[in-house]
C-alpha cells in the first residue's frame, strides 16, 4: 500500500506540475497576444499620421495605442491676459508636439523657458477627449497653475488653464470649430468734391503759393512736413524729423498679414497683429530679464538675428543705423517713438505698414 500511495502522490505532483506548465503557456499566450493587439493599435494610429512628421518624430514621441482621429474643429485658444492673442488648430492628427523645435514639433514655440520638444497633446479614439503629456521638460507644464507629472498624460477640459514654463501665455481647449472672421461691408466710393468756379481760382493761387513757398526753401525743407493740393483736397506728406540728439537705431521687425509682406522662406506673411504683438512683448520680457547675463544691447542683437523677418538688418545684427539715414525707410510713428526713447532701452511693440516693431536706442557711447 506504501509503494501504491507513493506512486499516487507522483502522479498527482506531475499533474500539477503539467497544469501549472499550461498555465505558465496559456498566460504567455494572452501576453503575446494582448502585445500583437496593442502593437496593432499603434500601427492603426500610426496610418493617420503623415510619413514625414513620423520619422521627425518617433525618436521623440511614443504615440499611444489609444490615440485616434479628432473631432473636426478642435483648437486651442491662446491667451494674453484678458485679450485672445491666436488659434492653434489641432483637429488635422492623433496627436501634435509643442516646443522650441521647430525642424521637430507642430507647434513651434519661442519662449526660452520653453523645452526642445516640450509637451505633446494627444486625442483619445473613443471619448474624443483631448489629454496633455509632458514630456520630461526642465521648467514644466501647468494645468490651472498646478505642474503636471511628466509622461502621465492628463484631460483638458475646456475652463483648464494650459500653460508651458515660464512662459505668460494660456491655451484654453475648444471643442467646436473657431468663430468666421466676417470681411467688413465694402466702403462706398467717396463722392468728387464738388467746387464752384469761385473756389477753383481760390485752390489754383493756393496751388501757386504753395509751389513758390516750396522752391523758395530748397534743401530746408527736406524733413519738414510738405503740402500739396489736388482736386481741393490738401494732402500732406510726413517724413522723420531730425533730432537735436543722434538717435541709433537697432530693431526686430515681425511682418504681418496685413503688411502684405513677404517673410524670408518666400511665404507671404500670415501672423495677424495681435499675435505679433503678443510674440515681441515675450522677446522684450526674455531681454530685460537677462537670463544670460549678457547685458540689454546683446540680448536684443541675438533676439534680431534669429528672429527678425528684415533681412537687411537681420544680418546685422537688427542694425537700423542713425535717424534719420536708415537702412530701411520707417513710418514717422516709429521714428517718433524712436525719438523718444531713451538710451540703452527696449520699446514696446510699435505698428506700422510694414509690421510690427521692437526698437533697441544705443547709447551715445556705444
Amino acid at each position: 500500500m506504501k509503494r501504491a500511495a507513493a506512486g499516487d502522490w507522483n502522479m498527482m505532483r506531475d499533474a500539477m506540475k503539467k497544469r501549472r506548465a499550461q498555465a505558465a503557456d496559456e498566460e504567455e499566450e494572452k501576453e503575446a497576444l494582448a502585445l500583437e493587439v496593442l502593437e496593432l493599435k499603434k500601427q492603426q494610429v500610426r496610418m493617420l499620421v503623415p510619413a514625414e512628421k513620423l520619422r521627425l518624430q518617433e525618436e521623440h514621441f511614443d504615440i499611444p495605442e489609444w490615440a485616434g482621429k479628432p473631432n473636426e474643429g478642435v483648437h486651442l485658444a491662446a491667451f494674453k491676459g484678458d485679450a485672445q492673442v491666436s488659434t492653434v488648430m489641432v483637429d488635422g492628427c492623433p496627436y501634435y508636439l509643442f516646443g522650441r523645435n521647430n525642424q521637430v514639433c507642430d507647434v513651434p514655440l519661442d519662449h526660452p523657458s520653453i523645452s526642445r520638444v516640450h509637451m505633446a497633446l494627444v486625442h483619445h479614439e473613443v471619448s474624443k477627449a483631448v489629454y496633455i503629456i509632458d514630456l520630461n521638460t526642465a521648467h514644466g507644464t501647468f494645468i490651472n497653475n498646478k505642474r503636471i507629472e511628466p509622461k502621465k498624460p492628463v484631460a483638458l477640459r475646456p475652463d483648464d488653464c494650459l500653460s508651458l514654463g515660464g512662459s505668460s501665455r494660456v491655451y484654453k481647449v475648444r471643442f467646436t470649430p473657431p468663430p468666421k472672421k466676417t470681411k467688413p461691408a465694402p466702403k462706398e466710393p467717396e463722392k468728387p468734391v464738388q467746387m464752384s468756379a469761385e473756389q477753383t481760382m481760390e485752390r489754383e493761387a493756393q496751388v501757386m503759393a504753395a509751389a513758390i513757398e516750396i522752391k523758395n526753401r530748397g534743401a530746408k525743407t527736406e524733413h519738414k512736413a510738405k503740402a500739396d493740393f489736388w482736386d481741393g483736397v490738401e494732402i500732406k506728406k510726413s517724413v522723420s524729423p531730425v533730432p537735436e540728439v543722434p538717435v541709433k537705431l537697432s530693431h526686430i521687425l515681425l511682418y504681418t498679414a496685413e503688411s502684405n509682406s513677404v517673410l524670408p522662406s518666400g511665404e507671404p506673411a500670415t501672423r495677424s497683429v495681435n499675435e505679433a504683438v503678443a510674440t515681441l512683448t515675450d522677446y522684450k520680457t526674455d531681454i530685460l530679464m537677462n537670463l544670460s547675463g549678457k547685458g540689454t544691447y546683446k540680448n536684443f542683437i541675438k533676439h534680431a538675428k534669429k528672429h527678425s523677418n528684415c533681412l537687411t538688418t537681420a544680418s546685422k545684427n537688427g542694425f537700423l543705423g542713425t535717424l534719420p539715414n536708415l537702412a530701411v525707410p520707417v513710418d514717422q510713428e516709429v521714428a517718433k517713438a524712436a525719438t523718444a526713447l531713451e538710451q540703452d532701452s527696449v520699446s514696446e511693440p510699435i505698428c506700422s505698414s510694414q509690421g510690427v516693431h521692437l526698437l533697441y536706442r544705443h547709447s551715445n557711447e556705444s
